[in-house]
């Protein structure tokens, strides 16, 4: 058939009038559909599914229309019926009218629907600006419940939440409560506003994570603490080598919740996979499980060193996993084994992890700690942890060890006023409370900085700081009787740690005899 038989065959068989007709209705259905399927709170696959039926259903309405033909005996197949057995001009020209009819009712429909829309949104952007300025982009990552059957899992479920916590940090528009104070909750807990107000934070995540071989299925919800209301929420069901993005996909949605923008920089370090191997990214959580346990014990410390080197062998390109070996090796050395392989081992892997990936906080970190804790060399410590702070911005462990070189250094005002900052992002944090009430010892802090610390009803998570307590306590009491009457009058917040107690005993005796000390 030449072009212009078959060009003349469609508009006989009216084609063209089915495609149009087709196509106006399918965009009043869609638009009918936008509208009913939110009202019934539909969920968003529905709205998908139809619209790719209506998609699919052109095609069809084509062949039938070519196959097909409406005569005044009813419906026949085209080859059965002569040009001029066709149905009459005159209802041709009804299903003419019908179509014109449809066709100015969809644009009146647009053309309400375009001005209702832009007014619509001029209306409402100062509404939104103004909510975007008054917005608290504050977020804590609950621990996440553990679903699997078997129970062993565990620690990934917390291993994912440490990671969404690690790469929510990497975001500089939020502010992000560390795993260390976080790790004090429970799972979906009933008191979520008053752990809000002890966290200091508007909004809370929650999530559990169930693992089934080598698929894992994560739920997680974005609260507003002082209403329950969802922000948001999402499932993932994903391969164990495709978990990486769900960690992205998190980070990002919550950043777009709470209208925080990511820079270009902070956009590649969301999304940048730490490892490619499935199996090296478990060991790796086993790892952190181990370098994260609040005992802080040796024998911990060494079953991380050896599920990093497990991770490191099948993956000899996972900066992240050398990063964090060197800091398992730098605290090995600084409290408990100070040799010179473990010195070597931490400088080596903090190295090759800056070699794998130059901008890596964690990589800075190691470094930084290595400067710390072996080297004793608190200017290229302090320059290493800068470095960390800014890609990490939102970690607390990168603020308190800044505190900690500043207070070596001598300098104690800055070192304070890390220690708060730490504090902001840890508050739950003992070891962070207790550096800074020791700093507080050799500078008189403010009544507000006092009064603000003095509501921390935080409990210790480190067994080695009642003995510490005991000894600095013990030591401070011996100088003078009436330190011991002061601090009889002075009232030390119900539940409070060793930590703030001894940062109470330290204020007293400033108070009292500002040399003493």
């Amino acid at each position: 058939m030449d072009p212009a038989s078959f060009l003349t065959e469609l508009k006989r068989r009216k084609v063209y009038r089915v495609a149009v007709a087709y196509a106006i209705v399918a965009w009043l259905l869609i638009q009918a559909a936008s509208i009913l399927f939110p009202t019934f709170e539909a969920p968003p696959w529905v709205m998908k599914v139809f619209v790719s039926a209506v998609i699919l259903g052109f095609p069809v309405a084509l062949i039938l229309a070519w196959a097909f033909e409406l005569t005044p005996e009813g419906i026949r197949r085209s080859e059965e019926v002569a040009p001029r057995e066709s149905k009459a001009p005159k209802a041709g020209r009804k299903w003419t009218a019908i179509i014109v009819a449809a066709a100015v009712l969809a644009a009146a429909l647009l053309a309400f629907q375009f001005t209702r829309t832009r007014s619509s949104a001029t209306a409402e952007l100062p509404k939104q600006s103004a909510r975007a300025a008054g917005m608290d982009k504050s977020v804590a990552v609950l621990p996440f419940e553990n679903l699997s059957s078997d129970k062993e899992n565990s620690f990934f479920a917390q291993g994912i939440q440490d990671e969404i916590i690690t790469t929510l940090s990497k975001i500089s528009g939020l502010r992000v409560i560390s795993r260390t104070s976080t790790a004090h909750y429970e799972s979906a807990p009933q008191n979520l506003l008053e752990i809000a107000r002890q966290l200091r934070v508007s909004n809370v995540l929650e999530g559990s994570v169930q693992k089934v071989g080598d698929r894992v299925h994560i739920n997680v919800q974005l609260i507003q603490a002082d209403n329950d209301a969802h922000l948001w929420a999402q499932s993932y069901n994903r391969e164990l080598t495709d978990i990486f993005g769900v960690e992205a996909e998190v980070a990002k949605s919550i950043a777009d919740s709470l209208q925080a923008t990511l820079s270009p920089q902070e956009k590649a370090r969301v999304e940048a996979k730490p490892t490619t191997n499935a199996d090296a990214y478990v060991l790796y959580l086993r790892a952190r499980d181990y370098q994260t346990r609040p005992d802080n014990l040796l024998q911990d410390f060494r079953s991380a060193r050896k599920l990093y080197d497990q991770a490191i062998k099948l993956d000899p390109n996972f900066a992240l996993a050398h990063a964090r070996l060197s800091a398992v090796m730098s605290t090995i050395y600084h409290w408990f084994e100070p040799t010179q392989e473990v010195k070597q081992t931490a400088r080596r892997e903090a190295d090759e992890s800056l070699r794998l990936q130059p901008d890596l906080g964690e990589g800075h970190l190691a470094l930084g700690l290595y400067f710390y804790y072996e080297e004793g060399n608190y200017e290229e410590a302090l320059h290493e942890l800068n470095l960390a702070a800014k890609t990490l911005p939102n970690d607390g462990d990168v603020g308190l060890y800044i505190a900690a070189v500043q207070r070596r250094q001598g300098d104690l005002t800055q070192a304070i006023a890390a220690y708060q900052k730490a504090e902001a992002i840890d508050p739950r944090n003992s070891i962070t409370l207790y550096d800074a009430a020791q700093t507080a010892t050799g500078q008189m802090p403010s009544k507000e900085w006092i009064a603000s610390w003095r509501s921390r009803p935080i409990r210790s998570t480190s067994k080695y700081n009642a003995p510490t307590w005991s000894f600095s306590g013990k030591a401070a009491l011996r100088r003078s009787k009436q330190f011991w009457k002061a601090s009889r009058q002075i009232s030390i917040p119900t539940g409070s740690s060793p930590s703030v107690a001894g940062m109470w005993l330290s204020w007293i005796v400033i108070r009292m005899r500002p040399n003493a000390l």
